[in-house]
């Protein structure tokens, strides 16, 4: 065999390796890609849910102050909002585990959740049902329309 077929097929050998080792590198990548593409997708839910969580509390706790301050339509209205809020975004973070600490993680602030709603249930009872025992309804239907001086829709 002569030199020049020899490095022929020597040449050919190694482009067909380059172009096998391309191939499965693209392919490699492209299969990590939708993975990292799935796992960004699953972290933006699990940081939706948190601020969901953090905004509920803070509309749970302006209803505390509305109420404070007499308007007690609104503040009943801004706690049940607020409470189901947070039941709702709690309850998609649980099914959204991605990591391996965060049900432990989850159970700590379901924990967390349930002390808060023991501590504020004599404290809602005190505000809210003295009210409707001086005949305003205990559950709000509608919050009354705004008008000149009424607070913001919490």
């Amino acid at each position: 065999m002569k030199i020049r077929t020899r490095l022929i097929l020597v040449l050919s050998t190694l482009a067909v390796l380059v172009v096998l080792v391309s191939f499965t590198a693209v392919t490699a990548f492209a299969r990590l890609g939708g993975t990292v593409a799935q796992a960004m997708h699953e972290n933006l839910r699990s940081i939706d849910a948190c601020a969901t969580m953090k905004d509920a509390l803070h509309r749970t706790d302006r209803g505390f102050l509305l109420a404070l301050s007499g308007q007690l339509e609104y503040g009943r209205e801004a706690v049940r909002r607020g409470k189901d809020s947070f039941d709702a975004a709690l309850e998609l973070a649980a099914g959204n585990v991605t990591l391996e600490d965060e049900p432990a993680k989850i159970e700590q602030l379901q924990g967390a959740w349930q002390q808060y709603r023991d501590a504020t249930r004599r404290f809602e009872a005190s505000l809210f049902l003295p009210a409707a025992a001086a005949g305003e309804p205990e559950a709000p239907g509608k919050a009354p329309d705004s008008g000149p001086g009424a607070p913001p829709d919490p």
